[in-house]
């Protein structure tokens, strides 16, 4: 009972992370000086996403870099990534 005891304690934790982060985005998405979404990502992490836009061909969904990545590179670094390269090109 524990072990599920603290994973619920993590996925709270994790969706009120999650929550902030969605809320960085749409900020970001509605006005791209309030937010410097760069501090929210390693630039190594954004390299790996940039390389993977070009062998997945660029998909609109997250899923795809998830699963290319093995569920190694969560959603929101994700999704943080491609809002930063989506205004570099």
């Amino acid at each position: 009972m524990e072990i599920i005891g603290n994973k619920r304690h993590i996925d709270k934790n994790y969706l009120r992370l999650s929550s902030i982060i969605g809320h960085l985005c749409r900020a970001y998405e509605n006005d791209k000086k309030s937010v410097d979404l760069t501090s929210l990502i390693a630039p190594e992490t954004l390299e790996k996403i940039r390389e993977a836009q070009i062998v997945l061909d660029y998909p609109d969904k997250l899923s795809p870099y998830y699963l290319h990545f093995d569920k190694q590179i969560d959603y929101d670094d994700i999704r943080v990534a491609l809002l930063i390269l989506g205004d570099e090109g």
